[in-house]
């Protein structure tokens, strides 16, 4: 081999060593590596940047339209709609967040639970529908961080929320009870009866709760039972749920009470046909002193009303005193108000029917409201009867609400031994309720 030969390969030598080297082969397969993990690293942030966004709007939106509904059972429609833009603008202000809702994206209307759809009218009271944005159009899209870097800085959002009223069967046909629901022994409750306390209930020992029955209460350890437990209250533990409510009806019972009283209101039965009120004095009555489709004002000297034994019909009868019910008296369409705080502001001896035995028909029913307590004898019936008490109700042996009774009460509910109560479902178009508000599902 010739020096020159020699000499060439001599120069060339470190070439053909890097050119066979593979040191470094990992280095350009690192950095495919690197670029892809950086980007999928600046997807998963942007992702769940965007991802929490939507949380947040879709909770202010589920917010606003309770907010709306809530206030729409008391304001105009107008108001309503700036409660829900205010309470946005609180949650998510405008000089961060930009122009989240706008009013005119505030709809009443009506809401169909079975097909899920809504329907705007924009008079109603019973659902609402808002829409909350987050957008190019309106500038305040959300921003991304890395995957601006691939020509991605932005993305736009867009939730909708629908609220709806409902009024829980609890209230309308059952007992409850802010305070303690205390039920003694050998009582029947039939399908669809409910049974709840915001505090808890007790129950004694041979009852019976058909299945369909509710037995509620926030802390189900909290029930209270004898030593036989479930083993003598047959249904007793299928009936048990979980739960808590607002007492909304007791705590607007004094509008409730005005209204019933007032000619030409919500409030005001249907059996009502005159607005011409009828004013009586006096400590004792009979059912010929009232006038059928009147209301009338009592007042009395002595501190309690006396309302004798008879058939009391189509009447609604407010006074401030105490009232007094002879034994045996029937209640047929008609409203009995007594604004005494007394704990006994509304008695009976033993026998008072509240509603016509009418298997379940629609009307003579019969309301109680007190804004003091209840206390009945033996042998209170209630045909589609209410009594709604800012106090305590107590009841004794023998009660029988086989078709339709609710009581309410801000205080407790006692009831003795050898009841039948059962759940109407219709009959008690005459029972005051208040609306609960929900997000439709």
């Amino acid at each position: 081999m010739s020096s020159a030969t020699n000499i060439l390969r001599l120069l060339t030598a470190p070439f053909r060593r890097f050119a066979k080297g593979e040191e470094g082969a990992m280095t350009i397969f690192g950095l495919y590596i690197f670029l892809t993990m950086a980007a999928m690293g600046s997807l998963g942030v942007d992702i769940n940047n965007v991802m929490a966004a939507r949380t947040k709007l879709q909770t202010t939106a589920d917010a606003a339209a309770h907010a709306a509904l809530y206030a729409r059972d008391t304001k105009g429609r107008e108001d309503s709609i700036t409660t829900a833009v205010n309470l946005v603008n609180y949650n998510m202000p405008p000089e961060v967040y930009g122009t989240i809702l706008r009013p005119e994206q505030v709809w009443f209307g009506t809401y169909n639970r079975s097909s899920h759809t809504f329907t705007e009218n924009t008079t109603s009271r019973s659902a609402v529908r808002v829409r909350l944005a987050r957008n190019t159009f309106r500038g305040n899209a959300v921003n991304t961080y890395l995957m601006r870097l691939i020509g991605r800085e932005s993305f736009s959002l867009e939730v909708y929320a629908i609220a709806e009223t409902y009024r829980p069967t609890c209230f309308r046909e059952g007992f409850v009870a802010n305070g303690v629901v205390d039920l003694q022994s050998n009582n029947e409750y039939y399908n669809g009866f409910c049974i709840h306390s915001n505090s808890y209930v007790s129950i004694n020992q041979n009852n019976v709760f058909q299945n369909g029955t509710i037995v509620s209460m926030p802390d189900l350890d909290l029930l209270q039972l004898p030593q036989s437990g479930f083993e003598k209250n047959e249904g007793l533990q299928a009936a048990l749920r979980e739960g808590a409510y607002r007492m909304r009806i007791i705590n607007s019972l004094s509008t409730v009470m005005t209204g019933a009283r007032t000619y030409g209101t919500s409030y005001t039965p249907s059996f009502i046909t005159s607005a011409t009120k009828i004013y009586l004095s006096g400590n004792s009555f009979t059912a010929s002193n009232f006038t059928s489709g009147r209301i009338h004002e009592v007042s009395c000297s002595s501190g309690t009303v006396t309302l004798s034994s008879g058939d009391y019909k189509n009447v609604v009868i407010a006074t401030p005193c105490k009232v007094k019910f002879g034994a045996g008296t029937t209640l047929e369409n008609v409203t009995v108000i007594s604004t005494s705080l007394d704990a006994k502001a509304i008695t009976a001896p033993n026998g008072l029917q509240v509603g016509k035995d009418d298997n379940c028909a629609a009307g003579g029913g019969g309301v109680l409201m007190t804004l003091g307590g209840m206390d009945f004898a033996a042998d209170l019936a209630s045909f589609g009867g209410q009594f709604l008490a800012k106090g305590n109700i107590a009841f004794a042996a023998r009660a029988s609400g086989i078709r339709g009774t609710s009581m309410v009460a801000g205080g407790t509910i006692s009831g003795t031994s050898n009841m039948s109560m059962g759940f109407c479902g219709t009959g008690m178009d005459s029972a005051y309720e208040a609306n609960y508000f929900r997000i439709a599902g």
